[in-house]
């Protein structure tokens, strides 16, 4: 599977802030000097009309960071939860491995052994941002999934009357269905670009116009401006660390799948 990137992946989270709130303070300044030179000639209603502008687009710019947070968030909890589903269902079916009769139930314990050491091994590698070994690891796991789901068929083909397998392929099919969402999750169900271009779009604008406007009234507080221009920023900064697979600032936590890994190891 080819795993899709965004242009904003391409630089370090803290490389990412410090640009957003270079271009946003830049931005400001050259609102500032227009509006400056424009502050003898304008009128009254001009800047009503300037003061009205700026405050619908820092309202419109506060509501999509809202909305984008709280997808971000969203999927950043689901993730989460992904992790710990999985974990059940894959100590379910290595559970339901004993009802397996002969060498079966060994077979497919060795299986899911290697199932779970790559589940662990791929959030290591999207961690480091090492997104070829983690499409090798995908590859793999699928490859897994294939020998246990045709030893479950062969093994129902032989025991057709027999309900433990039932229970031991329906764990299966619940792991399979567990795996197709954490892939989702974790690397496919993004913020669109589009949505990203027109945050950045409507932020420079909003900057621009709050420049502009403190400009035609010939003042400013440049500690009231920083502080503006470092929320905005740090709340975009967020939002791009909790879509990112690679996340920085946040980490969804495998202990449960280690915890699983361990256990797994201790019996074998």
């Amino acid at each position: 599977m080819n795993i899709p990137l965004h242009a904003l992946d391409l630089l370090p989270i803290w490389g990412l802030f410090v640009c957003t709130l270079l271009i946003f303070l830049i931005i400001i300044e050259g609102g500032f000097r227009l509006g400056n030179r424009h502050s003898i000639v304008a009128k009254e209603d001009q800047r009503s009309q300037v003061s009205a502008i700026m405050g619908t687009t820092l309202g419109l710019l506060t509501f999509l960071l809202a909305f984008t947070f709280g997808k971000a968030e969203t999927r950043f909890s689901a993730k989460k939860l992904i992790v710990v589903e999985s974990a059940n269902a894959i100590n379910t079916a290595y559970l339901r491995t004993d009802l397996l009769p002969g060498s079966y139930a060994t077979q497919a314990k060795v299986l899911l052994h290697e199932y779970v050491a790559l589940h662990v091994q791929a959030s290591q590698y999207i961690s480091q941002g090492d997104y070829v070994k983690l499409e090798q690891a995908i590859k793999r796991s699928s490859s897994l999934e294939s020998l246990l789901w045709q030893q479950a068929v062969t093994i129902a083909r032989q025991n057709s009357s027999v309900f433990t397998v039932e229970l031991y392929i329906q764990a299966l099919n619940n792991i399979f269905d567990l795996k197709v969402q954490r892939v989702w999750q974790a690397l496919l169900n993004r913020i669109s670009p589009t949505i990203w271009a027109t945050l950045y779009f409507i932020a420079v604008l909003s900057m621009g116009a709050l420049g502009y406007y403190t400009g035609l009234n010939g003042r400013r507080s440049p500690t009231v401006t920083i502080a503006l221009v470092l929320t905005f920023a740090a709340v975009m900064l967020l939002i791009v660390d909790l879509d990112r697979p690679k996340v920085s600032l946040f980490q969804v936590s495998q202990q449960v799948m280690l915890d699983l890994l361990n256990k797994m190891e201790a019996v074998d």
